[in-house]
């Protein structure tokens, strides 16, 4: 699967063109939303400590936002306590921000036309 995203364009294609140019473009996108949600998840578990049974794994698992240059230190404090504190919880759970207006998560939560279409993005 990997190989598809670093392979080269066929020689017939000219090395400046814009049709090659748009496939690793595509390419590129797909691969990085991929190894987004990959590390999203890892780091997740891994810092709720769920991720092996093995500790030292665990730890690790959770220090790759660490590697990314954030903290797993605050997240683990803002997420457990932010968020698990007050799960589903409209005016207390952070998870209910208004950052992204493209998710409605609540019935409380304005509701715009795109929102009957949110599975289909989400």
């Amino acid at each position: 699967f990997f190989f598809l995203m670093i392979r080269r364009p066929p020689r017939s294609t000219q090395s400046r063109s814009s049709a090659a140019s748009d496939v690793y473009k595509r390419q590129t996108l797909f691969y990085g939303l991929v190894c987004s949600q990959v590390g999203v998840n890892i780091m997740h578990d891994g810092n709720h400590g769920a991720f092996t049974n093995n500790k030292v794994i665990t730890w690790i698992a959770g220090a790759t936002l660490d590697l990314l240059g954030s903290t797993s230190v605050v997240y683990k404090r803002s997420h457990n306590f932010g968020h698990h504190g007050c799960v589903n919880h409209f005016e207390l759970d952070r998870s209910f921000d208004t950052t992204y207006p493209t998710l409605r998560m609540s019935k409380l939560q304005k509701r715009y036309f795109y929102h009957k279409y949110q599975h289909f993005y989400i």
